[in-house]
């Protein structure tokens, strides 16, 4: 035999509760269409870049105020291609993905012919910084 189910009295409210908090969240954080500051540094200026492919700052670190940054280094071929990217060092493992997107979705000047420079390898830095919530008085 079965024993009755306890039916939880505040089970009902879960729903709107999470709604709500959904409404003040995209009050306080705004949406996906925000725009999005990435700053990034390069340790090296041989190769000159042809797109920069900025990385998406992940919804739940913006959702939960988290800022630090991400290193990814990677070999730039002769066709000015991104191989090998790899992740040196992030202040925190939600930062990485969106920074290995980013590094292999960007491209860098090939060489002309007759240049000698071999594969290089460089390293880039992407800062994730938010811009402060502004409170408004009224």
């Amino acid at each position: 035999m079965r024993t009755p189910r306890k039916i939880n009295p505040l089970a009902a409210l879960q729903p709107a509760f999470v709604v709500a908090a959904g409404l003040f969240m995209n009050v306080a954080w705004s949406d996906e269409n925000e725009t999005r500051t990435a700053f990034f540094f390069d340790s090296s200026r041989e190769r000159m870049p042809l797109v920069t492919e900025f990385p998406r700052y992940p919804y739940v670190a913006r959702r939960d105020r988290i800022e630090g940054q991400a290193t990814v280094c990677f070999t730039i071929n002769r066709r000015g291609a991104v191989v090998r990217p790899g992740i040196r060092s992030s202040s925190h493992r939600i930062f990485r993905r969106p920074a290995l997107k980013a590094i292999r979705r960007s491209t860098f000047e090939p060489l002309q012919e007759g240049e000698t420079k071999s594969t290089l390898k460089t390293c880039r830095t992407y800062r994730f910084k938010l811009d402060p919530i502004v409170a408004d008085s009224n």
